[in-house]
């Protein structure tokens, strides 16, 4: 697995996390120990990039 991948897949967790949390981006970026412009970048990223199977993933949480 490429880096480039590893991330998106860690980043495919990050957002289901704060999904699941129900927490504001401010607050849960706080907890995880990420910017909130790297929350929003990760989140308009795999809304815009995501194919049917991964986005039915990440709305489920």
């Amino acid at each position: 697995m490429s880096r480039k991948e590893q991330r998106r897949k860690e980043w495919i967790a990050r957002v289901a996390d704060f999904r699941a949390s129900g927490q504001s981006m401010k607050a849960w970026s706080n907890q995880n120990h990420v910017s909130k412009d790297q929350l929003r970048y990760w989140l308009r990223t795999l809304r815009e990039n995501t194919g049917p199977a991964e986005s039915v993933f990440i709305k489920s949480f």
